[in-house]
């Protein structure tokens, strides 16, 4: 008597019309279907926003006295925004710091962690730059420091509220302003 002679009455046969594949295709294509429609929803909301942002920036150019297609060339739209509301050496500060960041993030997949933590410094003081450059935004505008936040979290919304809004006006360069006003403070008590 063998081991197996217990087993002779239970069938072990496998037939494919025993098991359905109707429900694992359903379940697949309603997977897709799924995944279709959050990239297409995605891809909407994305091109909203970026048109939103360059029409905010195109009145912003306007208004600052610049002309309007400025605003839809990728990087000089930046370059323009730094010369109304700042200085241009700033823009090339956080171009270049973008490119050595991302480059370092690149080497910290040969050397591990020192150039993500190098990275990581870059881009609190980019985060400085950004965090500065909506402030002198907002006060060339006439706003607040509490506009300048809503600007930095609801970047789209608030250069069309800054564009079209009647009671922004464009006052100048804030810093080229506190300049003049800090040199004429110096010469008036010399």
């Amino acid at each position: 008597m063998g081991y197996f002679d217990d087993y002779d009455d239970f069938d072990f046969s496998y037939s494919s019309s025993s098991y359905s594949t109707s429900s694992s295709k359903n379940d697949e294509a309603i997977f897709i279907a799924i995944l279709g429609t959050y990239f297409v929803t995605v891809m909407v909301l994305a091109i909203v926003v970026v048109i939103a942002t360059l029409v905010g920036l195109w009145k912003i150019f306007t208004k600052a006295g610049e002309e309007g297609w400025k605003a839809i060339i990728p990087f000089y739209n930046n370059y323009v925004l730094f010369e109304i509301v700042w200085d241009v050496k700033y823009f090339w500060f956080f171009l270049i710091g973008e490119l050595i960041a991302g480059a370092l993030l690149v080497a910290d997949i040969f050397i591990p962690l020192i150039p993500a933590l190098i990275a990581l410094v870059i881009y609190v003081y980019l985060l400085y730059i950004t965090v500065k450059l909506n402030y002198n935004l907002s006060r060339s505008f006439g706003k607040s420091g509490g506009f300048a936040i809503g600007l930095i979290f609801l970047t789209p919304i608030f250069y069309l509220i800054l564009g079209f809004s009647k009671n922004a006006v464009y006052k100048g360069n804030i810093t080229k302003n506190q300049k003049g006003v800090i040199q004429n403070i110096n010469s008036t008590l010399v």
